[in-house]
């Protein structure tokens, strides 16, 4: 099996091989990971958070018309519901099965100026563990989770059904556990400012954080001022789980990065509209490595991409 990711066109992920997984609580879909509420209400008595009547009491107490409960209140009532399952600590990443959709490149690498990776899905990288859930994604109109062990169907199947508009990505995700990210990164010191509130200045996470923390990078403008800034926690694993979620929650743009196995990737993909400039250094960077390097162009007649190796 072959899996795609469309992406802008970065020299630092020839350095590092590493990609971001996401918060569900991240993602550009209001709608992703919310189950049916009828499956919430059931979930949510069979672990103990009290009977459907007092599960309504708190629904209620959100919305009062139990008619017109919309995604913002399935959403309060998730946080509660899979709170004590640390649901938060699962960071996503989001593959295709094809490579030829058109509107993939568009949307996602950069319309047709960046590059799509090419993984072997059968590597160990993206295999079943403790740690790692991989699947591809189910589409349909409703949220009902159609299975008879709905807790472990809410539990984990909520990560791998969307809408049906969707369908046209034919996505694979993957999903890992957020402690176990090879790096953390922040990308100035106002998001380590809200990081820091969100963790309700605990003293020793704190000590913690600025004793692992690593700069990365320090951009100045012409006047001098800082421009931007980043940086690296180390040793994420030692970092309490509640309030790595609490982090991740706190603050979207909190970089969770795993390190993709160089031998799982095994082409990459240029949109027909790259660069000579980015078509000539990804080709200087794999060269006289396993990975094959593929060209795309318009097709003449159809609304199509043709891919055409090329020979470095």
């Amino acid at each position: 099996m072959k899996l795609y990711k469309f992406m802008t066109y970065r020299r630092d992920f020839f350095r590092t091989y590493s990609l971001r997984f996401t918060s569900y609580k991240s993602l550009n879909d209001p709608f992703e990971c919310l189950p049916a509420i009828s499956d919430l209400k059931e979930v949510g008595a069979k672990i103990g958070l009290g009977d459907l009547g007092q599960i309504d009491s708190f629904l209620d107490s959100y919305h009062p018309d139990p008619n017109s409960i919309g995604p913002k209140t399935s959403s309060e009532y998730y946080r509660k519901l899979m709170g004590a399952h640390d649901e938060g600590l699962w960071g996503i990443l989001s593959l295709s099965r094809t490579k030829k959709d058109i509107l993939l490149w568009s949307h996602y690498a950069d319309e047709h100026r960046g590059i799509a990776i090419e993984f072997n899905g059968e590597h160990d990288f993206f295999s079943n563990t403790d740690d790692t859930i991989s699947s591809r994604v189910y589409y349909s109109k409703s949220r009902k989770l159609e299975d008879n062990r709905l807790f472990d169907a809410i539990d984990v199947g909520k990560f791998f059904k969307k809408y049906s508009s969707w369908r046209y990505e034919k996505e694979y995700r993957v999903l890992k556990r957020l402690p176990k990210a090879d790096r953390i990164y922040f990308l100035n010191k106002k998001h380590l400012v809200k990081a820091f509130q969100a963790l309700k200045y605990d003293p020793k996470l704190r000590e913690f954080v600025s004793n692992h923390l690593i700069p990365l990078w320090k951009k100045q403008n012409t006047t001098g001022v800082d421009k931007g800034e980043g940086y690296r926690i180390e040793d994420l694993t030692q970092l309490c789980p509640r309030r790595l979620q609490d982090l991740s929650a706190s603050v979207p743009s909190t970089l969770f990065l795993f390190d993709v196995p160089f031998e799982a990737i095994t082409a990459v993909y240029l949109g027909f509209r790259i660069s000579d400039k980015d078509k000539a250094e990804i080709e200087y960077l794999l060269k006289n490595t396993h990975v094959k390097i593929y060209k795309s162009t318009m097709d003449e007649e159809h609304f199509k991409l043709n891919f055409q190796q090329l020979i470095t």
